[in-house]
């Protein structure tokens, strides 16, 4: 059996007129309700990596005089798909929010007549190093909508991007596949299951009897353990999805 199905055995006991994956009291539809709403934060483990960009985030494509764009491969230079492999399958996702758009200072970019403020200001490159590429990045700041239900998140510049295919780096998170059947794989570390089955049946709960408990509570706000106070299951999981990626290497510059 699948781990979703094997997480749907540890809730359904203590779920009492629910089904476990169809209809208006579906638990598969809560337990994909519960896994948006850990993945629902700036934890930079969870923004999409391809394999076009030796390393780094896919280029936004643009073009001349059009300020807007909906994110999707179609607008990533070399992108023709946005997918994920888990558990050794490949599965199609699509963006759901854009974390930030940047570029590399060393490109041809005229920082200092784009933006209210005091003009860029270039900083030393290391010495020690071969390359001067990539060594500061600068943030550009951008309008962003996140993804509804069936919208794709859009980027809005506050000025002609211009025609380009490699300076905007793109980096955007990614919506786990959604649970339409119970072998479609969870998408959070092992250690995190517990949350998932905390909202569950959380969530049953509140419905049944109109009130807060204490598993939603765990999930959302945490708890006093008496010697001390544990952060909530989505603080938890930010912060270790934080903590297993690793930011891009360089000086980041916020252009404001």
């Amino acid at each position: 059996m699948s781990i979703t199905g094997n997480i749907l055995d540890r809730c359904e006991p203590l779920c009492k007129g629910w089904s476990r994956n169809s209809g208006q009291l579906s638990l598969l539809a809560l337990l994909q309700e519960g896994q948006d709403e850990l993945r629902d934060c700036d934890a930079k483990g969870l923004v999409w990596r391809g394999t076009e960009n030796e390393g780094w985030p896919p280029y936004l494509t643009t073009v001349a005089s059009t300020y807007r764009y909906s994110l999707s491969a179609a607008i990533l230079s070399s992108v023709s798909s946005i997918t994920k492999t888990i558990n050794g399958t490949v599965y199609a996702v699509r963006p759901t929010r854009v974390r930030k758009i940047f570029i590399d200072t060393n490109s041809n970019f005229d920082f200092d007549r784009h933006f209210m403020g005091e003009p860029y200001i270039y900083s030393f490159n290391n010495p020690f190093r071969t390359s001067d590429d990539r060594v500061e990045i600068a943030e550009i700041p951008v309008h962003i909508e996140v993804a509804l239900e069936n919208d794709l998140p859009v980027i809005e510049f506050p000025f002609d991007p211009g025609a380009s295919t490699d300076l905007f780096f793109c980096e955007f998170f990614w919506e786990a596949p959604r649970l339409t059947a119970e072998t479609i794989p969870i998408c959070v570390p092992t250690k995190f299951y517990p949350a998932l089955v905390d909202y569950v049946v959380g969530r049953v709960s509140q419905m049944d009897n109109g009130r807060s408990n204490e598993r939603i509570e765990h999930f959302f706000n945490g708890y006093d353990r008496g010697s001390d106070w544990v952060p909530s299951w989505k603080e938890q999981f930010q912060e270790y999805m934080d903590s297993v990626a690793q930011e891009s290497s360089g000086q980041v510059l916020l252009l404001w």
